[in-house]
């Protein structure tokens, strides 16, 4: 298959996500997309984590700084800055398609791959899950949810999400391969 049938074959899968449930589910996708809300979750799970939990306090807080500083030296500086740099970045669907799509939610202007917000989730549910196995299903779904949240707003192709999800799972897997 060539890139450019894999191009339209993506472009045509987010069209599809981007029109299924238009108007009706947008505010929903654009708060699952919110950096703010992000933030604030995870704020609050480790919060709890870190009250209820204190036998497993410090392999949680040097767990989520590993995967912190694996994903903005990995997905943050190589393949979001040092590479677009030298290769150029991959334009949004949203840029690169506003003919087919709106854009929903926050427009972040730097290039849609990997998907950041689904490689820092992801490496949370790894490693939260790592600790504390319950959070594995439901993290998983959060997980879908926010991949499909992505697509749906307009921000990533399938593989942007592919790709964060794969860099994800690898941080989380180091953080506890590490300790």
């Amino acid at each position: 298959m060539t890139m450019l049938n894999m191009n339209n074959i993506e472009i045509k899968f987010v069209k599809y996500v981007h029109d299924l449930g238009k108007g009706r589910i947008d505010s929903l996708t654009s708060f699952v997309s919110s950096i703010k809300m992000l933030a604030i979750l995870w704020s609050v799970v480790l919060l709890i984590s870190l009250i209820y939990f204190p036998n497993e306090r410090m392999l949680l807080l040097q767990r989520v700084a590993i995967v912190t500083v694996l994903h903005f030296a990995i997905s943050e500086g190589i393949f979001k800055y040092l590479l677009p740099y030298f290769f150029g970045a991959r334009k949004r669907p949203f840029v690169a398609y506003p003919d087919k799509i709106d854009p929903i939610g926050h427009q972040f202007s730097d290039g849609s791959m990997p998907s950041s917000h689904i490689a820092s989730t992801v490496a949370m549910v790894v490693v939260l899950s790592s600790i504390f196995p319950t959070v594995l299903i439901p993290g998983i779904a959060f997980s879908v949810l926010m991949g499909f949240s992505r697509i749906h707003n307009g921000m990533h192709y399938p593989s942007d999400v592919i790709a964060g999800a794969i860099l994800g799972v690898f941080y989380g897997l180091v953080s506890a391969w590490i300790l």
